[in-house]
């Protein structure tokens, strides 16, 4: 496979590109640090496979999947994060990509079992993020089974940005609005207070965006 490695840290793409080419026999065509660069890689190189990390200094790797636009049904993407949380493998699950390795249990033999199986026409997801996909579905008070996506959206805003007042901007929504979604969110997910809801996020990974990426 042609492949394009999306990863901000200079280690860590170093031993990803050698483990994929010399390793495993595929073609490291283009390697980025920024979502800018990731597309104007996959544009120019039309790869086969997209190795991603979800947390790039300008755009999530959410975003840039979003960007990708048709290009995200043709190129197989191969996500690789730090973060193994709830929301975060409710997005991965919801985001049609080939695979996800958690960074903090994958491998070089796990990436080399996640390639052959996407290389081969399957999927490749780590134990971690199967566990974590299975608690949350068996979960009956689970956030996706009461909040609506924008609901959601913010939940991650209010726990990143100071103020309802700079959520509504960046939402270019009313504040009056802003406070009729989080009473909704307080009352679906039996939430009392800003702290409590501030700690509900963190721990379930609506906060992972770093606060530039919110404010962008």
């Amino acid at each position: 496979m042609n492949i394009v490695i999306a990863e901000d840290h200079v280690m860590m793409r170093d031993v990803l590109s050698k483990a994929c080419s010399t390793s495993f026999g595929h073609k490291v065509v283009a390697e980025s640090s920024t979502g800018r660069d990731t597309l104007e890689a996959i544009a120019l190189t039309r790869p086969d496979l997209l190795l991603l990390d979800l947390q790039l200094p300008d755009r999530t790797g959410f975003e840039i999947i979003e960007s990708m636009g048709s290009a995200a049904k043709i190129v197989k993407i191969l996500i690789l994060s730090s973060h193994c949380d709830d929301y975060t493998v409710y997005r991965v699950e919801n985001s049609n990509v080939a695979g996800f390795i958690d960074k903090h249990t994958g491998t070089i033999p796990i990436l080399g079992q996640a390639l052959e199986a996407i290389g081969s026409g399957g999927r490749f997801y780590s134990e971690q993020f199967k566990t974590r996909s299975a608690h949350r579905r068996s979960n009956p008070k689970s956030f996706d089974k009461f909040l609506t996506p924008r609901e959601r959206t913010i939940l991650s805003m209010l726990s990143l940005l100071p103020t309802e007042r700079a959520v509504a901007i960046h939402l270019g929504i009313s504040i009056k609005t802003v406070e009729t979604h989080k009473l909704n969110i307080f009352r679906k997910l039996e939430i009392r207070s800003s702290a409590e809801l501030i700690r509900y996020a963190n721990q379930h990974g609506f906060s992972h965006l770093s606060s530039h990426q919110a404010l962008a």
